[in-house]
């Protein structure tokens, strides 16, 4: 069997990838994956550039919060002419702050670990939490 048509398991393609993170050289080589991520809002990583694509793609920024945000499928076409040296990841959005009740945040796909906040600027996560006890620690 050739490898670059071998089966996918199913689980890789009902839903992204636990980290939250897909690569376009794997999306390439398996358009199977394309489903689980249709819908979803994502960012576009250039390992190139070391930085995410801005808005419309008008250049790049290391900060995750100046980042671009993408349809998947507006994202796929903007950059399937990129070549594996380019390195591109697409990284889903988080819509809902994923902190526990101590308020630290380990999700994937988390803006505040990624940016090193908020020890780097004292920055504090800029989406809604739904954690009431967060909440409370948010608007002392």
């Amino acid at each position: 069997m050739n490898p670059t048509h071998s089966r996918i398991p199913r689980h890789l393609l009902e839903r992204p990838s636990i980290e939250g993170r897909e690569t376009l050289e794997r999306l390439t080589r398996w358009p199977g994956l394309h489903r689980a991520w249709t819908g979803k809002k994502v960012r576009i990583w250039s390992n190139e550039h070391g930085a995410y694509w801005r808005r419309d793609g008008a250049g790049y920024s290391s900060d995750g919060l100046e980042a671009g945000v993408f349809d998947f499928s507006d994202a796929f076409k903007r950059t399937r002419h990129c070549g594996p040296e380019k390195g591109i990841t697409f990284r889903l959005i988080l819509t809902r702050c994923q902190a526990g009740q101590d308020g630290e945040c380990y999700a994937a796909g988390c803006l505040q670990l990624e940016d090193g906040e908020p020890e780097k600027t004292g920055r504090f996560c800029p989406l809604p939490t739904g954690n009431p006890i967060v909440a409370l620690r948010e608007s002392d």
